[in-house]
């Protein structure tokens, strides 16, 4: 998940919950994350 490290970096942030999921039949994933701020 290049994106969420990119987030990351960007953001200053860090997660604090992730969740990916994925339905095979229909090919879509489902992907959501928490963050904070990272000076917390």
């Amino acid at each position: 998940m290049d994106w969420l490290d990119e987030a990351r970096r960007e953001w200053r942030v860090r997660v604090v919950n992730a969740y990916a999921g994925a339905d095979a039949h229909e090919g879509l994933a489902t992907v959501s994350a928490t963050l904070e701020s990272a000076s917390q």
